[in-house]
């Protein structure tokens, strides 16, 4: 399956990699302690790839979404992958605000309009196609899924998966049940990324499509 747009593939790519770290800071029954805090940056502190330590403080603003928890951390750039990770799951715009690294403010700011699903805080983007995104993506937050229905040809296809992706990560498969039968299986390709489940691709006809869900899904 071919999506279109590169925001589209930046903006899930990072949604499907908070999940799992989102459901582990659910089940927990306790919030880190300081010393588990000063731990967990010592051990992000100690790798020698600066991607990998992108992801780590990341995945760290994850599991302990305090920005206390990011305050902790020396170096700007990784202090700000911290605050997006925040972002993820917050309503404050405030926490954008105190990202300076270029090209993470935008995405900061799109998570929070999802989540409050309020099209104001797309204004606070700065570059066009980012707003642009930012208002499709608080679009599909708030409509029903059908919506997509009243895209053009050939943007519905990448409306479809969208839209399922995103409500497959606060809701569940029934959202595929509103629209119409030709496209369920981009459908359940989007609901089966979010929610990194294969099994759900056994629910589609179309090999090509059933090869095109396992592999999303396994990602």
């Amino acid at each position: 399956m071919k999506i279109k747009l590169l925001w589209v593939v930046i903006i899930l790519s990072v949604l499907l990699v908070g999940v799992i770290f989102i459901v582990i800071y659910a089940l927990r029954d306790d919030k880190f302690s300081v010393h588990e805090i000063d731990t967990e940056i010592k051990i992000c502190d100690q790798k020698m790839n600066q991607e990998e330590r992108y992801e780590c403080f990341y995945n760290l603003g994850l599991i302990d979404p305090k920005m206390s928890t990011c305050d902790k951390i020396k170096i700007q750039a990784e202090k700000d992958y911290c605050y997006l990770a925040i972002a993820k799951t917050s309503t404050d715009p405030s926490i954008c605000g105190r990202i300076i690294t270029e090209g993470l403010g935008d995405p900061c700011y799109t998570f929070i309009a999802i989540n409050k699903e309020d099209f104001s805080i797309c204004e606070k983007t700065i570059d066009e196609g980012s707003k642009d995104y930012c208002y499709a993506y608080v679009n599909m937050a708030k409509r029903d899924i059908s919506s997509c229905d009243q895209a053009s040809e050939p943007d519905k296809e990448t409306c479809y998966y969208t839209a399922a992706y995103i409500k497959g990560i606060k809701g569940n498969l029934s959202v595929c049940d509103k629209i119409d039968q030709q496209w369920k299986e981009t459908c359940y390709i989007g609901v089966a990324a979010a929610k990194r489940d294969q099994s759900i691709c056994d629910r589609i006809q179309d090999q090509t499509a059933k090869d095109d869900c396992y592999r999303y899904a396994n990602q």
